[in-house]
Order: structure tokens, then sequence, then C-alpha cells
């Protein structure tokens, strides 16, 4: 179960006057007061686990509409689906080294695009990025001129003046 979804099923059971217990790794053991109460909770926790079961058919390197929920000092939070919410990193933000996400006018409720690129299969975490979608910038003036000093370089001959007798 992820994180919300666990919330979300936890809020239920308090609720509900529930208890649960885990029995193994993949199984657990609920109690409810009444016949009613304990179908009615395993309705809801079923529906719940199938909204996250549908919720996790998103494809590597497809381009999604994100809603902003929160912007935060380290980026922002965002709505990949309905109870599907992650953080959008402020290093995937930019191309540009940003401070804070709020130094590129995104604000709660805005819908911005994502690439996705899947789940970390450590912490199950998703990753998209912002960055990707953007032109990369054009190079300054200061690395115009080393480039220029590099390519000076390598053009010499390597010949110059070491065979040359005076």
């Amino acid at each position: 179960m992820k994180g919300e979804s666990n919330k979300r099923i936890r809020a239920l059971v308090s609720e509900t006057g529930a208890e649960v217990r885990t029995v193994s790794e993949d199984q657990m053991s609920v109690f409810a007061p009444t016949r009613e109460v304990l179908e009615d909770l395993l309705g809801r926790v079923e529906s719940i686990l199938q909204e996250e079961e549908e919720n996790e058919e998103f494809e590597v390197g497809a381009i999604y509409p994100v809603v902003v929920k929160d912007v935060r000092d380290y980026g922002l939070i965002v709505e990949l689906a309905p109870g599907v919410d992650i953080l959008l990193h402020k290093s995937q933000m930019s191309h540009k080294f940003i401070i804070h996400p709020s130094e590129l006018g995104v604000t709660v409720g805005q819908t911005i695009n994502v690439k996705y690129y899947g789940r970390d299969p450590v912490t199950q975490r998703h990753h998209i990025s912002r960055k990707a979608l953007l032109s990369p910038p054009a190079q300054d003036s200061g690395s115009t001129v080393v480039q220029t000093l590099l390519d000076s370089f390598t053009s010499t001959s390597p010949h110059t003046d070491k065979h040359s007798k005076s």
C-alpha cells in the first residue's frame, strides 16, 4: 500500500471503530463491532486498493499534465493522478539553478506538463521531470570563449616547431 491509500484506510478504520492486526507480510485480520460495519469497511478498502492499482499504470517516457498541490522549499507536490501526489524536485524544474520553486512563477492549482521516468525499485517513488521538456539554455559568452580557446589548442598541429631546426 502506498502512503495516500494507507492514510485513507487508517482513517476508515478509525472512523468505524474497527481493529486491524497484521498476520503476515501480505495478510491482515480485521475486527469490526458488527458484521455490517465489517462488510462496509472491506468494500471501501477494496475500492481504495482498486483505485491505487489503476493509478499504477503510468507509461515511462510519457508526458503527463499534473496539478500543483503545494509549493515547498525543495520542490512542488503535484498530483499525477487522483490520490497520487508526488514530488517534483526543484532540480527537475528548470535547466537553471533555482533556490526556491517560486522563482519560476508556479502557483498552487496550476497545471504543468512533466515527463514520467518510472519508479525507483527500492523506494517505490515516482520520478518526473519538467526540465526534460524544456529547451536547453543557449550557451553564454563565457562558455563560448572557453570553447573557442579549447578549439584553438586542438586545431594546432602537434608537429609545430618540434622537428624544425633553426
